[in-house]
């Protein structure tokens, strides 16, 4: 498989790609092209065809939650590809209104109503779901593992309430070296994402967000000896990561941050 990594925080100098505060990866498996999530612009668009990337042969367009930083890059998309061809993935949860400090609207630009007139086929589940064989969307992760908190605010029944951000979720793919873990921001607990996918089979990488930024010494102890524990071969934590984990895994593990532009082969 390979995994192309369309956008996210950091691009190397000279490059000519755009980076931003955000994620988006576009992946080659089992003869199927999945676009897993947006960036927060169009900008991963622009680089995509600066990669040669040809989004208008994607199979399968996935989103890891509801956030604006994995999802605001939807109407561009719209706008330049022929959706109609592709098939839509998500928690049905992303469509809540999300905020930030009430004022700040940080959920996805588009409704439920618009994906569906968008895109050929639409599932929204809360269940793991194989949408292609050997490619599992975890749907609504159990936290048994860790607690990995609240992520600003979400409304329910119009009154705002701390977000669990229920609807995050990753892809688990089956590979012949082991189970790849691709996530978008691990608001489910990278720990608990990882110990999901490690029940289809020994957990080889992990790739993309892991949503540590602010997380205690105790916690990062605690996900680290488990990595160890998994024999997890690659870890390539970037996106919301946050320095300190990414240092630490680097050092402690030799994980190796992603960066925009970059292809994974595995």
């Amino acid at each position: 498989m390979k995994i192309t990594i369309l956008i996210e925080d950091t691009a190397e100098p000279g490059s000519g790609l755009g980076a931003e505060h955000g994620f988006s990866a576009f992946v080659e498996f089992g003869g199927k092209k999945i676009l897993f999530d947006t960036g927060q612009s169009g900008a991963f668009t622009e680089n995509a065809e600066r990669l040669g990337i040809d989004l208008n042969k994607t199979d399968f367009v996935v989103l890891s939650h509801g956030h604006f930083d994995h999802t605001g890059g939807l109407p561009a998309f719209l706008e330049k590809f022929d959706t109609e061809k592709m098939a839509f993935v998500s928690h049905p949860g992303i469509f809540e209104k999300k905020l930030h400090g009430s004022q700040w609207d940080i959920g996805c630009p588009l409704t439920r109503d618009e994906i569906v007139d968008a895109f050929k086929d639409c599932i929204f589940t809360d269940k793991p779901f194989e949408f292609i064989p050997g490619a599992t969307f975890l749907g609504d992760v159990p936290r048994s593992y860790e607690d990995p908190g609240t992520c600003c605010d979400h409304v329910v029944g119009g009154a705002e309430e701390p977000d669990l951000v229920r609807d995050d979720s990753a892809i688990a793919f089956k590979t012949d070296k082991g189970i790849v873990l691709l996530t978008g921001c691990s608001h489910s607990g990278i720990l608990n994402l990882a110990k999901e996918s490690e029940e289809m089979g020994r957990l080889y990488a992990i790739i993309g967000g892991f949503h540590l930024m602010g997380a205690s010494r105790e916690r990062l102890d605690r996900i680290i000896s488990e990595f160890h524990k998994m024999g997890i071969k690659e870890l390539r934590p970037g996106h919301c990561t946050g320095s300190e984990a990414i240092e630490r895994m680097e050092r402690e593990l030799g994980a190796k941050r992603i960066t925009t532009g970059e292809a994974i082969n595995i």
